[in-house]
């Protein structure tokens, strides 16, 4: 592979992100200014085009709580703490470190295609009795309505992801022409500085 971007006189190489957290790239970029996209990759250590995670998610629960819901309920598989490095659920956590007892409730984290995940959702949303959640799947508005609660009417779910057969959820979603320009913006100052080489 390494033969085939010399060949092709390749300045520059951009890593798309992984669902996998601290992975090793699988190739020696030591002849290639390289950036990846997320914080994907541990080794060997990469230029980053990253979003913030934890404002973010500092953002989106403002925004809910300016549109009048208090208590705010959090929602992360595994894989998406993995990937975040659990920058949103420590998020969650310090942005309702400052709210009364009443208000606050421990992070759901489980697995989504576990065969009891309904199970655990629906005793968690009996002892909170949620507003809203935020959460970093869609599958939890499926899940609500086959407990009986109708979204969006009886609890908000809102979600960091486009999904387009959801309807019922808000999205909190990046402006992707915008993410897209960053890891090459950031590759081309890199190659600039640096020149196409080591």
């Amino acid at each position: 592979l390494i033969e085939v971007l010399h060949a092709r006189g390749t300045a520059g190489i951009i890593l798309a992100p992984t669902w996998a957290t601290q992975g090793i790239v699988p190739l020696d970029l030591s002849e290639f200014p390289a950036v990846s996209v997320a914080e994907t990759f541990s080794t060997p250590m990469l230029h980053q085009a990253a979003t913030n995670t934890f404002v973010n998610v500092i953002l989106a629960l403002l925004e809910m709580s300016k549109l009048g819901y208090r208590k705010i309920g959090f929602y992360s598989s595994p894989m998406a703490r993995g990937w975040t490095e659990r920058q949103h659920v420590g998020a969650f956590l310090e942005w309702q470190a400052d709210k009364p007892e009443r208000l606050r409730s421990e992070p759901l984290l489980y697995n989504e295609n576990a065969p009891d995940i309904e199970e655990h959702y629906r005793a968690w949303l009996q002892r909170h009795r949620f507003d809203a959640i935020l959460s970093t799947t869609s599958r939890n508005a499926h899940w609500i309505a086959n407990m009986g609660p109708r979204v969006p009417q009886d609890i908000v779910v809102a979600h960091h992801n486009l999904v387009d057969d959801v309807v019922v959820v808000a999205v909190i979603a990046p402006v992707i022409p915008a993410v897209a320009v960053a890891p090459r913006a950031l590759l081309y100052d890199v190659v600039r500085r640096h020149g196409s080489g080591g």
